[in-house]
Parts: structure tokens; sequence; C-alpha cells
């Protein structure tokens, strides 16, 4: 059985890819060329929820793309939950668009069994 990582700790690596992404968005916006200083926490957190080598990892890294860009709206001094729960929000609808993903899979697999061509 392949390793599966707590939610706990995803969500802990998006929460820390947020304010990582906000801070060089911050200091781009203020003119220091701050893109060397970005962590790529992203290809880990998709890697640990099994995005690794997969057909659709472009389409899930950019709905993550999508989402983080939110962050760009929260003031994380004055509001750590609103950063948690976009942090978990992130990670909900990654989580189930894998699901999707794979429900699609299981169904195109059902269609092309040798079985079923001869029904």
């Amino acid at each position: 059985m392949p390793f599966q990582p707590p939610a706990e700790l995803i969500i802990s690596l998006v929460k820390d890819d947020l304010v990582n992404s906000k801070l060089v968005n911050s200091l781009s916006a203020a003119g220091l060329n701050a893109s060397d200083y970005h962590l790529h926490l992203s290809d880990t957190i998709l890697q640990l929820m099994g995005f690794s080598n997969d057909p659709y990892r472009d389409e899930v890294f950019a709905l993550y793309l999508q989402l983080s860009k939110k962050v760009q709206h929260i003031n994380i001094a004055e509001s750590s939950t609103a950063l948690a729960e976009l942090s978990m929000e992130i990670y909900y609808l990654i989580k189930v668009m894998s699901l999707q993903i794979v429900s699609e899979d299981r169904k195109s697999e059902r269609r092309e069994s040798p079985e079923e061509l001869f029904l």
C-alpha cells in the first residue's frame, strides 16, 4: 500500500506555500527580484496527493495556482483563520478533483473492458 500522508501535513504545506507566495509576490510588487526565493512547495504537495507523473498533473496544478491567488487578498498578520481556511479549501478541492479523475478513469476502464465489447 502506498504511503498516505495525513491531510494535516498536506494542509500545513499548502499554508506554508501560501505564506511564501504572498511574501515573494509582495517583494516583487515592491520592485525586488524575489523569484529565487519561491519554495515551489506546490510540486511536493501535488506529489504527496498522488499527482507526480499523472497525466492530469498540469490541470490540477493550474487549479492549485488559481486557488492560491486568493492569498493576495488576505492580510496574514490580521487573519490567520482566513489563511487556514484557504489552505483547507485548496486541499479539499484538489482532493475532490483527484477523486473525480479516479472515478472518470474507472468509468473509462469499464467501457474499454473486453467483456463489454461483446454485450
